[in-house]
């Protein structure tokens, strides 16, 4: 069944990501061509020259395969060349950012389009589960901040949400983008953000 079929083989930061060579072996065993993408946090658990040695190919983590030259890896062409994508191990925090896209890149797709007295905010919140700074963003249109992340549609006056997040923390600044200064990051650095804000965690 998986004789001659090609598999991208994502890994994220779980701690059973050292599993993942037992997996690509069995894949290779089994006459498949295998190809690895790792997140940075699962880099923790396991090598690259443990799955490219096992792979008998390199393993892909960052955008850029070359920051002075700007060659990159083309995600589009291993897209098109895997016949199976299997995640594994696959962290609820992964899953959740698949599922409804974490808080930059579901705020971010909010505003493109969106009139210029809109704005998508970064800034530091705290956590009321434990009392913890995190990054976090939103938009604000109209008096009111919008909240899109997790699948949610959160819409509080912005007194009120500012209130809740408890933000700006202290030594923090908020920063604000217009749709078209959103657009042009987004290009620029090739991801929803934080941009210039560097979060807590």
């Amino acid at each position: 069944m998986l004789a001659g079929k090609n598999v991208l083989l994502a890994i994220t930061g779980s701690i059973a990501a050292y599993k993942s060579a037992y997996l690509v072996r069995e894949f290779i065993k089994k006459g498949a061509n295998v190809k690895v993408i790792v997140t940075k946090s699962a880099l923790q658990f396991i090598t690259k020259v443990t799955l490219s040695t096992l792979s008998k190919n390199p393993v892909y983590q960052d955008f850029l395969k070359d920051s002075e030259t700007g060659e990159w890896n083309n995600h589009v062409s291993l897209g098109l060349w895997a016949d199976f994508i299997v995640i594994a191990p696959l962290t609820a925090n992964t899953l959740a950012k698949m599922a409804n896209g974490d808080c930059y890149a579901a705020n971010g797709r909010e505003i493109i389009g969106a009139d210029d007295s809109t704005r998508l905010v970064h800034g530091v919140g705290i956590l009321q589960t434990d009392g913890k700074p995190f990054g976090h963003c939103w938009v604000e249109k109209g008096g009111k901040c919008i909240d899109k992340s997790n699948g949610n549609n959160i819409k509080f006056p912005k007194q009120l949400y500012y209130a809740l997040l408890k933000t700006p923390v202290k030594g923090t600044k908020l920063f604000k983008y217009t749709p078209e200064q959103v657009s042009i990051n987004v290009l620029k650095h090739k991801h929803w953000g934080p941009w210039d804000l560097k979060p807590p965690r």
